[in-house]
């Protein structure tokens, strides 16, 4: 795409093809650094020469057309961007994952005896007994046990507490809001780490949007903001979740 007519005289002149190929490279990750090395410009001196191509107005020109046509070919606007934050930050995570507490193995099993979950179960439990030379197990509590019943607050077992479990959604059907959270699983040695943006992250890119950091006389003027995020949300979580 042509540079516009109605540019400064300043700007007719257009990047070399070392400086396109910085502009590039730039939009890849916004790593101005990184873009000029993968451009060709020395290692040495790359950061000296990333914050000169920076400065130059034909550069930051020839940026913002590559990022017009990207937005047109992708057919995105910065709506898109802001309704994508505000999923992020507002969204209810525990449409994505929740700590649920369960039924115990007493709860409600009939006189509150051990509750199987089949008669399958039941016969494996014989077998391994009388296997072992143990005494068989009961099967007075019945059969229909359930985890994801909720705890019976009479139980004399749990006290109606019941058994903490986590749950997953099926990211095969996620929705929206759960979509833009959700950034992928890893299988660990302690169990399923779900990775999710960082809440503190969009909720400060928003507040920046919409002018609520105001310029004064603090070096950083979003700190106190940012700073009582953080203690009010606490970092993006990567704790490991155990089943």
């Amino acid at each position: 795409m042509a540079l516009p007519s109605s540019l400064p005289n300043s700007l007719v002149r257009p990047v070399n093809p070392r400086q396109q190929r910085f502009c590039q490279e730039y939009l890849i990750d916004l790593n101005a650094t990184q873009a000029a090395i993968r451009a060709g410009y020395a290692r040495a001196n790359a950061d000296q020469q990333a914050s000169r191509l920076l400065k130059d107005p034909r550069v930051m020109a020839q940026i913002n057309v590559l990022k017009a046509e990207r937005s047109a070919r992708l057919k995105l606007s910065g709506d898109d961007v802001i309704r994508q934050l505000a999923r992020i930050a507002f969204a209810d995570r525990r449409n994505l994952m929740a700590l649920h507490l369960g039924a115990c193995r007493y709860c409600w099993g009939k006189s509150h005896e051990f509750h199987w979950r089949s008669a399958r179960e039941y016969r494996e439990a014989c077998d391994s007994a009388q296997a072992e030379g143990r005494k068989v197990p009961l099967a007075s509590g019945g059969f229909g046990y359930r985890l994801t019943a909720r705890p019976d607050p009479n139980c004399p077992e749990c006290d109606g507490l019941g058994i903490r479990y986590v749950w997953y959604a099926d990211s095969a059907n996620l929705g929206p809001d759960e979509l833009a959270l959700f950034e992928g699983v890893r299988q660990t040695r302690n169990g399923i780490e779900l990775k999710t943006p960082s809440r503190l992250k969009a909720l400060e890119l928003l507040a920046e949007h919409f002018g609520l950091f105001k310029a004064n006389n603090q070096a950083d003027p979003a700190a106190p903001f940012r700073n009582m995020l953080a203690q009010l949300l606490g970092a993006s979580s990567k704790a490991p979740l155990k089943r």
